[in-house]
């Protein structure tokens, strides 16, 4: 049987003064703590919110028909965590934030299921 190697997207490149970076759930910690006003966008539904995110998350939630427009709408001076379940969604929101110019926006590798299975803070 052959190995197959997991798929692991890179990165957008950035543009001059812009901070875009995949982090694992302790270096996001660190970010979330140390950067002064990051917002930590969870892009899950509010089911899965509910039932568990990062402490202080906001939800914007990429089902909606207007998440695009929402996101397009966000302050792009200010820094980002930014996750989903597993990384599938953010990935893509990644990349158009990347595109419209956000100064600085990590991504959360593995998303939320990582960050819980790093034993980090919950809240319900």
């Amino acid at each position: 049987m052959a190995y197959i190697k997991p798929f692991s997207p890179s990165a957008p490149k950035e543009a001059p003064g812009q901070t875009l970076r995949m982090v694992s759930p302790s270096e996001a910690a660190g970010i979330i703590d140390s950067v002064p006003d990051t917002v930590i966008l969870d892009l899950r539904t509010p089911l899965e919110f509910d039932q568990g995110h990062i402490p202080d998350a906001r939800l914007l939630d990429y089902n909606k028909d207007d998440f695009w427009k929402r996101l397009a709408s966000l302050d792009r001076d200010k820094p980002y965590v930014i996750y989903c379940a597993t990384q599938g969604r953010s990935f893509q929101t990644f990349e158009k934030m990347a595109a419209l110019g956000f100064a600085k926006v990590w991504l959360l590798q593995g998303g939320f299921y990582a960050w819980r299975n790093a034993g980090l803070p919950i809240a319900h």
